[in-house]
């Protein structure tokens, strides 16, 4: 990574810290009371919330490798540059530079050519999207609870079909004009198809994809809960996905700013306080991203890798 897209990066994050702070002004954002609400922070709880970081990572790590089909690499091996791809995919300008930054990593240390591992991580998103899509349909149920089942059912059915059926595969390619564009396309839709066709690795992934989203809603839920701002799960699921959604269109790294601000403004419009509600997202980040740039840099330098694997 050369001096200009480091310093580029470093000034979008600034920015993005800029517009944080925005946020919390416009939120009433206490700080002190904050810093009062995280001193009080019991340790045991803390360590809880931690422990269901933990697992959560452990679970996607185990369901990407399981998508990669890497199976001649050690699940410890795997994680550690699972955790460095992550750390350049959140250090990235945008979080869609960043998952196309982890191609690099997969292909130079795990051996996977940068076709399988671009498509695993579209399969990976595609999982997550699944997930999230069904948890944010959740919110529909404050306006009808007749529209939710409805919501539900229409989002595993366009999910299985676009991800399994053949011919939709082929009129879309045919609508690509590009050719390597086309060509990875292809390669990533009999991927998907592979894997989606086989009933047991479809219910393992699709398992694993649950398992780690609840536990990352479970956690999200509790620290609420802790700045006192009681909601049903559900809802906090909701709000979760809808925040993770609007990273997509973040142009600054992590996602910084519009997650927060996303989950911050839908809480606040539905009458909870914003100031806890954000104080509650930041102490969530820690969970979500500090951790893995932090855990991610360490590995990195254990393994002596220079970001100029991305030029």
């Amino acid at each position: 990574m050369n001096g200009n897209r480091i310093l580029g990066t470093a000034v979008l994050f600034i920015v993005g810290c800029f517009a944080l702070y925005g946020i919390a002004v416009l939120t009433g954002f206490n700080i002190d009371e904050f810093i009062s609400s995280v001193s009080a922070i019991p340790v045991q709880l803390f360590g809880f919330w931690l422990l269901l970081g933990i697992i959560e990572y452990a679970i996607q790590v185990e369901r990407f490798k399981s998508i990669t089909e890497a199976g001649d690499h050690s699940f410890m091996g795997f994680s550690i540059f699972y955790n460095i791809g992550h750390l350049i995919a959140f250090i990235a300008p945008s979080r869609s530079i960043g998952e196309a930054a982890r191609v690099f990593v997969f292909k130079k240390y795990l051996n996977v050519s940068k076709t399988k591992a671009l498509s695993s991580i579209v399969i990976e998103r595609a999982l997550d999207i699944l997930i999230l899509a069904f948890a944010s349909v959740g919110i529909i149920s404050l306006i009808s609870s007749t529209l939710l089942p409805i919501g539900l059912v229409a989002v595993a059915v366009l999910f299985i079909v676009f991800l399994t059926n053949h011919k939709i595969h082929s009129v879309i390619l045919q609508l690509i004009p590009i050719q390597f564009i086309r060509e990875f396309a292809e390669k990533y839709f009999l991927h998907s198809r592979e894997l989606f066709g086989d009933k047991r690795k479809f219910a393992k992934l699709f398992l694993l994809s649950i398992a780690l989203w609840l536990f990352d809603f479970l956690r999200y839920w509790l620290i609420l809960s802790y700045f006192g701002v009681n909601i049903p799960f559900e809802l906090s699921a909701s709000i979760t996905s809808i925040s993770y959604f609007s990273t997509i269109f973040s142009v600054f790294p992590g996602g910084l700013a519009f997650f927060e601000g996303t989950g911050t403004g839908l809480l606040s419009v539905l009458g909870y306080d914003s100031s806890q509600v954000l104080g509650a997202l930041l102490i969530e980040r820690i969970f979500s991203y500090w951790i893995w740039i932090f855990t991610g840099t360490i590995a990195l330098f254990m393994k002596g890798i220079k970001l100029d694997i991305l030029q």
